[in-house]
């Protein structure tokens, strides 16, 4: 993976790069973006998909530094373009979002909706895209860039996560707000903005430019939770809804300002976890579906022996000291099962192998 250097900071902080790495790349997972862009810039040449001709002819412009934003952290990721208009009349709302984009988003399953514009909050419309998220569509938005007056749009609507935008300053070393970053009581969550993109005209392939604004600490939680998603699509065989990975975010977060939620930060900065901590049951909001359980084979350091008709491994007294079940079939004499925590563990006589499943 080809990394822009002057984002590795960020990228680390938040484990971007450790989720590449085991393979957490936003494969099968799809973003749009309620913008145009010139999808025919090199670094996003045949990765992006136009359904309603919203194509430009602008190199580097707003769209594509977006679309660019999400490419990054999520470089195996489906992208779109999708038509952003909205016109609000007497009550009623009508344009190119409401007619098409929603009707698509249902229709090809996209993921995540991502929207770096300022947008509205209309009722009619708000209903539009709470129906939409029960089809298993994420929206994301920035907050804005107008620091104490508020969030505004779509970030005011409370159906939109609304994100941030921080930054990590080289001289105190540490993770501060964007002096533009809109505060209020509407913010979710923030990410970091001041990000480089690169630059789409040909000859200048080597060339990197600062964006500021929260339209770029959006992308950047659009293309972490697309990471999130292929973690649990590959493990649940489903996707996350909004108010699930809304609580999976705000799980996971590096807590700023006041203690808990605040205005400046909402519930903070959101990294990516080590997956292997991810407690998996705890996000699925059951709707009805059946879900994947998850299973795994592990290897342990000695095989486990049967002893006096009792199975020994290490670890086995801190197993009932913890309240934890041992069970034994006389169906299956050679095989010892022990349950925890959710998570039932066989063993086989004189094998390593230890299976770990949910219960």
């Amino acid at each position: 993976m080809r990394y822009i250097e002057e984002n590795l900071k960020e990228f680390t902080i938040c484990n971007i790069i450790k989720w590449h790495e085991l393979g957490y790349t936003g494969k099968s997972i799809k973003i749009a973006e309620i913008e145009s862009c010139n999808t025919d810039v090199w670094f996003l040449k045949g990765k992006v998909k136009d359904p309603f001709n919203q194509k430009s002819d602008i190199i580097n412009s707003h769209g594509q530094k977006v679309l660019d934003v999400m490419n990054q952290v999520a470089p195996d990721a489906e992208l779109y373009i999708l038509p952003s208009g909205i016109i609000s009349e007497s009550g009623k709302v009508r344009g190119a979002f409401i007619e098409k984009t929603l009707p698509y988003i249902k229709q090809e399953k996209i993921n995540i909706i991502g929207a770096s514009i300022g947008g509205f909050d209309i009722v009619e419309l708000n209903k539009a895209i709470e129906d939409a998220k029960e089809y298993g569509c994420i929206f994301v938005t920035s907050a804005g860039n107008e620091d104490e007056e508020g969030l505004s749009g779509f970030a005011k609507s409370n159906v939109w996560i609304s994100v941030g935008a921080v930054g990590w300053s080289d001289q105190t070393k540490k993770i501060q707000l964007k002096n533009y970053s809109s505060k209020g009581k509407e913010l979710d969550i923030v990410s970091f903005s001041g990000l480089y993109v690169r630059d789409g005209r040909i000859g200048y392939e080597e060339r990197t430019f600062q964006m500021e604004g929260t339209s770029f600490s959006s992308p950047m939680i659009v293309g972490m939770i697309a990471l999130v998603q292929q973690y649990f699509l590959e493990r649940t065989g489903r996707t996350l809804y909004q108010d699930e990975i809304e609580r999976f975010m705000y799980d996971h977060v590096i807590d700023l300002g006041n203690t808990g939620w605040d205005e400046m930060y909402g519930y903070g900065l959101f990294i990516l976890p080590n997956p292997a901590n991810i407690d998996i049951q705890k996000y699925i909001f059951h709707r009805g579906e059946t879900i994947i359980k998850e299973k795994k084979t592990v290897l342990m350091d000695a095989p486990a022996k049967i002893i006096d008709n009792r199975f020994y491994i290490v670890g086995r007294h801190f197993t009932e000291a913890f309240g934890g079940k041992v069970l034994w079939d006389p169906a299956r004499p050679k095989e010892g099962i022990f349950e925890l925590n959710g998570k039932r563990v066989t063993l086989t006589d004189g094998s390593k192998e230890m299976i770990i499943e949910d219960i």
